[in-house]
């Protein structure tokens, strides 16, 4: 069983070559400790039961087929704003750090995780774009307003509590073990994200 979570696990704290799997943990908020919580049972029933459950704690995932909402996919929500000419409101100063991954590396790292899953039983995997694909919220706000030729019109509210200034996945873990790293660069993963959202939205 492979079990996804979210990035809401950690402290804020910024790494320059991003944060790794023996980062100290701490929930933050409610909503991170329901994450956190979960996360520890599917490690402790591995050790416990020999359940073979292995957990990928993921940064920010974006593609087709995927919505967005202002509190989930946040990618794709802002992209379906610019496309609809709508404005984004942003929680914080934008200047929020993030590694972006597109689905379908993160699939084939679910595929791998599966076929090697003897290999990866009771353990954790730090999971995202890495280095290579770190922006913030501001930087991908230009890259839409290039890309529809539209200003956004942006409007700022007081950062939410648990959000984290600056999160950048470490892949080195997963990368040593299963052989896995991210393949699409963010801009070209962005263009099939917005493709998907012209035809479907």
């Amino acid at each position: 069983m492979v079990l996804n979570k979210n990035k809401k696990i950690y402290i804020d704290s910024c790494h320059p070559n991003g944060i790794d799997e023996t980062e100290n943990l701490n929930f933050i908020s409610p909503y991170g400790c329901s994450k956190g919580a979960t996360d520890l049972y599917f490690l402790d029933y591995a050790r416990t039961y020999g359940i073979k459950t292995v957990v990928f704690r993921q940064s920010c995932i974006y593609g087709p087929f995927q919505i967005g909402v202002e509190d989930q996919g946040w990618v794709a929500h802002f992209s379906k704003q610019a496309l609809k000419e709508k404005p984004i409101t942003i929680f914080g100063d934008g200047y929020q750090v993030r590694d972006l991954l597109y689905v379908e590396d993160l699939i084939n790292a679910y595929d791998l995780a599966i076929k090697k899953i003897d290999k990866v039983k009771g353990q954790t995997f730090n999971i995202g774009g890495g280095i290579k694909n770190t922006y913030s919220l501001l930087q991908v706000i230009k890259i839409l307003e290039k890309e529809f030729n539209y200003k956004v019109k942006i409007s700022f509210q007081k950062m939410r509590i648990g959000d984290q200034k600056y999160f950048v996945s470490k892949n080195e873990k997963i990368k040593r073990i299963l052989g896995w790293k991210p393949e699409t660069d963010f801009k070209k993963g962005l263009d099939k994200l917005i493709s998907w959202q012209k035809n479907n939205l």
